[in-house]
């Protein structure tokens, strides 16, 4: 199965392929659990963002993983999985930017 995630650009891309990789976005107190977090969908995706209030910096990319699912992660929106491997599918910060277009443009139309 394909899940998406937002992964950081300042940590190389095949950290998300090690099941040993601590989880970089984790909320101080949670307990960690196994697998890499990643959403099961693209909107999920935009959702987790928007209701986390994610901070998406230059350089984070939008990645599209393969893997095996593990069980579910402490956030809405998310699960996660063990990655078998990945997809780069470009900028995070222009497909937010894109989505939050998009989503001014429907809001119009009310």
């Amino acid at each position: 199965m394909t899940y998406y995630r937002i992964h950081p650009g300042s940590e190389a891309l095949e950290t998300m392929l090690d099941p040993s990789r601590p989880d970089g976005w984790t909320v101080e107190g949670d307990a960690p659990v196994q697998g890499l977090a990643v959403c099961t969908s693209i909107e999920a995706l935009y959702f987790y963002v928007r209701e986390y209030g994610m901070c998406v910096e230059p350089g984070d990319r939008l990645v599209a993983v393969e893997g095996r699912y593990v069980g579910p992660d402490h956030d809405a929106h998310a699960c996660r999985v063990e990655a078998s491997s990945y997809e780069v599918l470009g900028d995070a910060r222009e497909w937010l930017d894109a989505c939050a277009e998009i989503a001014s443009i429907c809001d119009d139309w009310d």
